[in-house]
C-alpha cells in the first residue's frame, strides 16, 4: 500500500502494509476523480471514497467512514497527529457529554 499527496508524491507512511518498491503511474483522469470525491465528500468531517479507473472509465466502490475502525495506526507515529490535526469535527460533536 502506498500513500500519495495532491501532487502524486509518495508519502513516507505505511499502515502496516510493505511500500510498494516503486510507486504507480498516475491515472490520466486523476482530477476528475479529486472532483468527484470532493462531490460526494460534501459536509462530511472524513470519508475514504474508492474510485477504481478500468479501461479508462471511473467507477464507484464505496464510502469508509472508519477505515480499520479508527484503530490502525500509522507508522511513522507522527502522522497519527498530522491526519488527527486535519480532522475538523462539526460543532454538535464537540463536549458532547454522554
Amino acid at each position: 500500500m502506498t500513500y500519495y499527496d495532491l501532487e502524486w508524491n509518495i508519502l513516507n507512511l505505511t499502515t502496516g502494509y510493505k511500500l510498494l518498491d516503486k510507486g504507480i503511474e498516475k491515472s490520466d483522469n486523476f482530477n476528475e476523480m479529486i472532483s468527484i470525491c470532493k462531490a460526494l465528500s460534501s459536509g462530511l468531517p472524513f470519508v475514504r471514497i474508492d474510485l477504481y479507473r478500468i479501461d479508462g472509465i471511473i467507477y464507484f466502490g464505496e464510502f469508509t467512514l472508519t477505515p480499520y475502525a479508527g484503530f490502525y495506526p500509522f507508522n511513522p507515529p507522527e502522522w497519527n497527529k498530522i491526519f488527527g490535526d486535519w480532522l475538523i469535527l462539526p460543532e454538535k460533536f464537540k463536549n458532547k457529554k454522554n
